[in-house]
């Protein structure tokens, strides 16, 4: 659904790609709380958005989406770069972008970038309540936590991470180390706490 296309390489050695075109491949899925909308970023840095209730109900010949399909977004942008992950907010007026750029945030209603937090970004997960919170995991081992109803942000105090998840209420976290170590984290207004560590 929602097919989206890219110049491919051209003959080897080329310098240009001669007009051949590849299918852009799905790098992001995501989806509101309620089930009313999925988001598709595809290699392409842009990203289809659908109405849920209608895409259920397509049959398979239906083509980019049918009636479901809402609108596409353009992030084909430095300051985004390259999608890794994207989160859709409980009220389905924002989606934050995880990026070579940094964690952006995208205004649904003008398909205009909001902000960005530069860092890199390489993965993400977000909780499903309010306050909504985006944990993501940087190019360089760290965690950043984003509270995206007071704008504010938080290095999370464990190093050389390789993995990070929060909890669907935004108060705690669980980040997995390069030594086989597993860190348990509490969220407040105005800090990160990690006490417990599970060692693998």
């Amino acid at each position: 659904i929602g097919d989206d296309w890219i110049p491919g390489p051209g003959p080897a050695g080329a310098w240009f790609t001669a007009g051949l075109l590849v299918r852009a491949e799905p790098h992001a899925l995501a989806c509101t709380q309620a089930g009313k909308l999925l988001a598709i970023g595809y290699s392409s840095n842009l990203v289809n958005v659908f109405d849920v209730t209608k895409l259920l109900a397509l049959n398979s010949k239906a083509k980019f989406g049918g009636e479901a399909f809402q609108f596409q977004i353009d992030l084909r942008n430095p300051q985004v770069g390259r999608i890794f992950g994207i989160a859709l907010d409980e009220s389905a007026k924002s989606m934050i972008v995880c990026g070579w750029g940094g964690i952006t945030t995208v205004d649904l209603q003008t398909r205009a970038i909001v902000s960005t937090l530069p860092g890199l970004c390489r993965s993400m997960t977000a909780s499903g309540e309010t306050p909504a919170r985006v944990c993501a995991l940087t190019a360089n081992g760290r965690v950043l936590l984003w509270d995206l109803t007071t704008r504010t942000s938080f290095t999370v105090p464990v190093t050389r991470a390789i993995a990070a998840s929060i909890s669907r209420d935004g108060k705690r976290l669980a980040v997995g180390d390069a030594e086989d170590s597993v860190h348990f984290c509490r969220v407040d207004s105005s800090n990160v706490t990690c006490s417990s560590v599970w060692k693998m």
